[in-house]
């Protein structure tokens, strides 16, 4: 996102929340009371095992969740997760960070989220989006097209007005600064819940934030048993690579106005590959991109075995791919056709959905990823995320 971008998008919110009031108190209303089984659900222990961005304190009613900075592990947000009925506790001093569960109205401002939403069959309980042109999920698709989900706009400019009118019980949105809990949290009609699942450094990590929709709608045995089999089938996969003797060397990423955005040591996309057995011999410490010049990286990556990319708007062959910049020729991975994207699965209008339920699916893209790298070991797999471009 632009700087400017994340600006506006400050603004709109801001704006949004100083003309609601209020509307919460320390009960719930009336009929609004979680039945038995529900509580002895959500009374199960959510634990945290990868994910850096937030942490969970169980309580034997109630749960904290502590957003955090991955890089300083500052408490960016915190809320508390109680089912609707239960008397708020006397450890609970600040009643405006409280969120009565099940959830039965969210507004999202990514489409990110819907890949999570979906593992619980809960996308019906989306009721706005942004950016809905770029949703690859075919059930929320067709709620936008019966009108049960509201187009927010933009993400970077979404409609605050059309948030106040679809009237969610949450607002499930990324942070963009170190005061958001002020900025979005506060005294406001629409609970704001911070999703930094793209902040992670693992695709482990970024993939356990499902558990924020187990939260959200009290399912914590089913989230707990979601992540598990997810991990269980990311293990099963880096169990059959194993530690190969001579790993492909890895160029990743494209150039970008003669700036080359090259992933951290500790980003997910290093350790994406890390775990696939590739070799990506990347000079950027942290989990930051950062920009190279292109004649840095063609002196770097030139002889490397595999070029992958998330995917170049536009591009489906390597003769598109060199049309945007012709020394792309210069690497070998191009001349021998070894170019892959993470883009097969693209939606009309561009929506990735690599970054919608492929999020939420990190073994099938790790699955793919070793098929590209190592053949053999899946031979009669297809893969799901990513392709490799032809002639």
């Amino acid at each position: 996102m632009k700087a400017n971008s994340k600006f506006l998008l400050l603004i709109c919110i801001t704006l949004f929340c100083v003309g609601c009031k209020n509307n919460y108190s320390n009960h719930t209303s009336k009929g609004e009371v979680a039945d038995s089984s529900f509580i002895s659900n959500f009374s199960q222990p959510l634990n945290v095992k990868f994910a850096q961005g937030f942490g969970v304190d169980n309580y034997k009613d109630y749960k904290r969740v502590s957003i955090l900075d991955i890089q300083t592990k500052d408490t960016i947000a915190t809320y508390f997760f109680l089912p609707k009925g239960i008397t708020t506790p006397d450890a609970i001093k600040d009643t405006t960070k409280i969120i009565r569960v099940p959830i039965e109205r969210v507004a999202i401002m990514s489409t990110t989220y819907l890949g999570a939403f979906d593992l619980f069959d809960a996308t019906s309980l989306i009721v706005a989006a942004t950016d809905c042109s770029l949703i690859n999920n075919s059930k929320a698709i067709e709620r936008v097209k019966n009108g049960s989900i509201t187009d927010l706009g933009s993400s970077m400019e979404p409609n605050a007005e059309l948030i106040t009118a679809a009237n969610p019980d949450i607002l499930l949105l990324s942070d963009m600064t170190k005061d958001s809990e002020k900025i979005f949290f506060g005294n406001t009609k629409v609970r704001q819940v911070i999703e930094n699942d793209w902040k992670e450094t693992t695709l482990l990590g970024r993939a356990e934030w499902l558990k924020m929709v187990a939260l959200l709608t009290g399912e914590i045995t089913k989230g707990n048993e979601i992540f598990d089999r997810i991990c269980n089938r990311y293990n099963e996969v880096k169990q059959r690579v194993g530690n190969k003797a001579n790993m492909p060397s890895i160029l990743f990423g494209t150039d970008y106005k003669g700036q080359w955005y090259l992933p951290g040591k500790d980003s997910y996309v290093t350790h994406m590959i890390e775990d696939a057995s590739g070799s990506f011999d990347t000079p950027v410490q942290g989990n930051i991109s950062q920009p190279m010049a292109f004649e840095a990286i063609l002196n770097r990556y030139k002889s490397a075995d595999k070029w992958l990319s998330l995917g170049v708007l536009g591009v489906k062959t390597l003769e598109d791919l060199q049309q945007n910049n012709p020394r792309y020729a210069l690497f070998d991975a191009f001349k021998n056709g070894e170019v892959y994207m993470a883009d097969k699965k693209l939606n009309a209008n561009g929506g990735n959905d690599f970054f919608e339920s492929g999020v939420y699916a990190p073994d099938v893209v790790l699955k793919d990823l070793v098929s590209i790298l190592y053949p053999d070991i899946f031979p009669n797999y297809k893969t799901v995320y990513w392709r490799r471009l032809p002639k």
